[in-house]
C-alpha cells in the first residue's frame, strides 16, 4: 500500500527528510549567489587590468562594478533580516530576531483575522462536506479494515491493562464501595415511582394477565394443574376408592382443574375488561404502599441495606464474576489473535454498512454536517483568543538561532534569488549609466 496516499499510514521520517532537503536547497542557493558575486568580481578585475589594451572592456568593467555593488547591497539586505552582517551591530540589522515579540503579535493577529474567522472556517468545513467524506471512507474496505484494526488493538490493550492484579483489585474495591453507598430503598422507590407514573404499572399488570391467560390455555399447563390437584387429593388418602376401580382422584382432579381454569379465565377477562376493577384498585394500593415504605420506613430500608451488604459480601458472587470475566476475556483474546477474527470481520462489515446507510441517508448527512458546523463555530469562537496567545508565547520562547533557521529555511531560498537578481540588475543599470555617460561625452 502506498503510504503517501493513505491517510491512515505516515512515515515517521517524512519531516526529517523534508527538513534536510530544504537545508540542502538553501545551501546550494547561497553558494550559487556567492559564486555569482565572485564571478563578477573576477570579471571586474580582469576588465580593469586589460582595459588599457582593449578599451572596449571599459563597458564590461562598468557592468561588473555595478553588479558587485548590487550583489553586495542585496547580500547586506538579506543578511540583515536574519543576523548582523559580518558580525557587526549595524543599525536596523538582525531584524527578525530583534522583532520577535512584535512578529509573534502580528503573525498571530494576521492568522486569526484572515484565516480563523468564523465565516472562513465554516466555508472550508462546508466545502469539505464531512458527512460525504465520512461515508466514502467507511464504505472503502481498506479504511473499514484499518478502523477495525485500530479498535481491536485498543481493545487488546485495554484487556491487557485491566488484567493486572492491581487494576482488578482497585476496580473491584471501587465498584464494591460504590455499590455499598447506593441507597437501595431510595433507588427502588424512585424506579417504582417512575413505573407507577401515569398508570404504567397497570399496563404491566395487563401484560402479566395476558401471559397468565395464554399459559392457562396451554394443554401442558392444564396437565400440570391436574397432576398437582391429584397429588393433593392423594395426600388425603382416599385410596380405598381405588380398590373398587374408581380413580376418584384423577376424575376429581381433571374436573377441578377445568373449573379452576374456567374461573381464572373469567376473573382475568373481568379484570381486563374493567379499568376500575377491585383487583386493579387493590393493586394500586399495594404498589403505593410498597413505594411509600421504601421511601419512608427506616426498618424496611435497613432490611434492604442488610440484604445488599450480604449479597456483596458473598465470596461466591466475587468468584462467579471473576470466572465470568476470565472466560469472556479469554474468548476475546483468542478471537483477536486469530487470522480470521470474528470480531474484526464484524467490525469491518459494520463500518461498511454504516457508510452505505449514511451515503443513502441525506437527512443523517445534513445532521452530521450541522453538528460539525456548530462544533467548528464554537471551537473557533472559544479558542481564537487562546490561539493568539499560544502563537505569541511560542514565538517568544523560540531561541534566536532556531527562529532564524526556521524562517530562513522557508523563505531564505527565494531571498538568495533576490541576490541573483540584484547582481544582474545592478550590472545592467551600471552598463546603462556607462552608456549614457559616454553618449553625453560625445
Amino acid at each position: 500500500m502506498d503510504s503517501t496516499h493513505d491517510p491512515f499510514l505516515m512515515s515517521p521520517t517524512d519531516t526529517d527528510s523534508a527538513l534536510h532537503e530544504r537545508r540542502q536547497a538553501l545551501s546550494r542557493a547561497k553558494w550559487a549567489a556567492s559564486g555569482l558575486l565572485l564571478a563578477v568580481t573576477v570579471l571586474y578585475a580582469a576588465a580593469r587590468a586589460l582595459e588599457g589594451r582593449y578599451p572596449g572592456l571599459a563597458a564590461v568593467a562598468a557592468f561588473a562594478e555595478a553588479a558587485m555593488v548590487g550583489a553586495l547591497a542585496d547580500w547586506f539586505a538579506v543578511t540583515a533580516l536574519f543576523r548582523h552582517p559580518l558580525g557587526l551591530p549595524f543599525p536596523h540589522t538582525a531584524i527578525i530576531p530583534r522583532s520577535r515579540a512584535a512578529l509573534g503579535r502580528r503573525l498571530s493577529s494576521f492568522i486569526v483575522s484572515h484565516f480563523l474567522t468564523t465565516t472562513a472556517v465554516l466555508d472550508r468545513v462546508r466545502e469539505f462536506n464531512p458527512a460525504q467524506r465520512l461515508s466514502a471512507a467507511l464504505v472503502a474496505p481498506r479504511y473499514a479494515a484499518a478502523l477495525s484494526g485500530y479498535a481491536l488493538r485498543a481493545a487488546r490493550f485495554m484487556l491487557d491493562a485491566v488484567d493486572d492484579e492491581r487494576v482488578r483489585h482497585y476496580l473491584q474495591a471501587t465498584v464494591t464501595n460504590r455499590l455499598l453507598e447506593v441507597d437501595v430503598a431510595e433507588l427502588s422507590g424512585k424506579l417504582l415511582g417512575a413505573l407507577t407514573d401515569r398508570g404504567r404499572h397497570q399496563a404491566l399488570l395487563d401484560a402479566v394477565l395476558k401471559q397468565l391467560g395464554a399459559m392457562l390455555d396451554r394443554e401442558e399447563i392444564r396437565a400440570r394443574i391436574i397432576d398437582a390437584i391429584a397429588k393433593e387429593l392423594d395426600a388425603l388418602r382416599y385410596k380405598w376408592l381405588a380398590r373398587v376401580g374408581i380413580q376418584l382422584d384423577e376424575i376429581l382432579g381433571r374436573f377441578s382443574a377445568d373449573k379452576v381454569v374456567a374461573a381464572v379465565h373469567r376473573l382475568l377477562e373481568e379484570i381486563n375488561a374493567d379499568p376500575d376493577h377491585s383487583v386493579r384498585r387493590e393493586f394500586d394500593v399495594q404498589v403505593a404502599t410498597f413505594v411509600a415504605r421504601l421511601e419512608s420506613d427506616p426498618a424496611y430500608r435497613l432490611r434492604l441495606e442488610r440484604l445488599r451488604d450480604e449479597v456483596l459480601a458473598r465470596p461466591e458472587l466475587a468468584a462467579y464474576l471473576h470466572q465470568l470475566w476470565t472466560d469472556f476475556k479469554g474468548w476475546i483474546v483468542r478471537d483477536l489473535g486469530a487470522a480470521d477474527s470474528a470480531l474484526g470481520a464484524r467490525l469491518s462489515s459494520m463500518w461498511v454498512r454504516l457508510g452505505t446507510r449514511l451515503a443513502a441517508d441525506t437527512d443523517m448527512q445534513a445532521w452530521i454536517n450541522e453538528r460539525v458546523d456548530a462544533a467548528a463555530t464554537r471551537f473557533v469562537e472559544d479558542y481564537r483568543g487562546k490561539l493568539v496567545e499560544f502563537i505569541e508565547r511560542q514565538i517568544a520562547a523560540w531561541d534566536d538561532r532556531y527562529m532564524v533557521e526556521q524562517v530562513e529555511l522557508n523563505i531564505g531560498r527565494d531571498l538568495q534569488y533576490i541576490r541573483f537578481s540584484g547582481t544582474l540588475v545592478g550590472g545592467s543599470v551600471g552598463l546603462l549609466i556607462y552608456g549614457i555617460t559616454e553618449l553625453v561625452r560625445g
